[in-house]
């Protein structure tokens, strides 16, 4: 399968099959999945697998794998995600939903993943809005998405539910916005690495 964007350490590939096992192994580190908005539970590869066919079709939703150019090693999962109603579609909006397996962590690999998938959404999809909401202790998440210049957008208290309550912390971005200052962090990025 081609490579759909390619970046100075990553590059991402529409999701297959056999990504599928080591994104399992990934979800189901409970010290890995307490930080995940979508509040994973035990996952199977069958129960995954049937997830993203659901997503594809409900959300239809854009799903990938991360791969690092160095070893063509599956190093993280991530998507655009469009809701499925008719005013998120007028309003051409999508959520990203993403990680990076905990062994790539500090390595440019989510800040890659996140500039990939922004240039996907506002260049391929002709988007108006980007979002993305993470857990309260997902420091590292945060402070890529304000690097990146998405604008922080507000805090659901209490939202989420895995073994404690905690608050998810909103994060966006602006196709105006991407054009005036995301495309420069872009080219700094690329420049500085």
């Amino acid at each position: 399968m081609e490579e759909l964007l390619k970046f100075k350490k990553s590059y991402l590939k529409r999701i297959q099959d056999k990504d599928i096992p080591q994104i399992v192994n990934w979800l189901n580190d409970p010290n890995f999945n307490k930080l995940l908005y979508q509040g994973w539970e035990t996952v199977t590869t069958e129960s995954f697998s049937k997830q993203i066919l659901e997503e594809e079709k409900i959300e239809d939703a854009e799903i990938f794998s991360q791969y690092s150019n160095d070893t063509n090693q599956i190093v993280g999962w991530c998507g655009l995600f469009f809701p499925s109603n008719s005013q998120h579609k007028q309003a051409k909006k999508a959520e990203i939903r993403s990680f990076v397996g905990t062994e790539f962590w500090g390595q440019g690999f989510g800040t890659e993943q996140y500039i990939m998938l922004t240039r996907l959404g506002f260049e391929k999809f002709n988007l108006n809005r980007i979002f993305f909401g993470t857990h309260e202790k997902n420091i590292g998440t945060q402070k890529i998405y304000e690097k990146l210049g998405f604008n922080k957008e507000g805090i659901l208290r209490q939202d989420f539910y895995h073994h404690e309550f905690a608050d998810i912390h909103l994060y966006g971005i602006l196709y105006l916005e991407y054009v005036q200052k995301f495309k420069k962090l872009f080219q700094e990025y690329e420049n500085k690495n």
